[in-house]
């Protein structure tokens, strides 16, 4: 399909977006200080790695194509996906940051199913900013 030929739901702008992608530790890993070290690490790189395929989308494509021993991807498909992921995590100081609004807005909205909620309470404990922090702050 051309992307003309779709019709995109931006769930943000009617009020139920709920978090999607994202990094998952379980709780005890947190409490390793060098399990949480190699996560910063991980996160820092990741920002790093992110950052440049967006300020060389060109080259970071070329370098897709070569190691796609399947064949399978094409340059096109991979500049889009690169541009589409730029948007969601474009270079700031917050990158990777879980923001606390869209974490409440997903709360609300896993709980508020009447007939079959996603979740029976509000969860406690479930973030934390160790990694965050440990990568970012300095």
């Amino acid at each position: 399909m051309k992307p003309s030929q779709l019709f995109v739901f931006k769930y943000q702008n009617d009020g139920v977006a709920t978090l999607e992608d994202g990094l998952y530790v379980k709780g005890s890993e947190l409490q390793d200080p060098a399990m949480v070290d190699k996560l910063a690490r991980f996160l820092k790189a990741s920002k790093q790695g992110w950052e440049y395929a967006d300020t060389h989308q060109a080259e970071t494509v070329k370098i897709l194509l070569a190691d796609d021993t399947a064949g399978v991807l094409t340059a096109g498909h991979q500049s889009t996906m690169i541009r589409e992921v730029a948007k969601l995590a474009p270079p700031s100081t917050t990158w990777g940051y879980l923001q606390p609004a869209a974490y409440q807005q997903t709360v609300t909205e896993l709980l508020s199913t009447k007939s079959t909620p996603v979740i029976s309470k509000e969860p406690t404990g479930a973030f934390s900013y160790a990694v965050w922090d440990k990568a970012f702050k300095s």
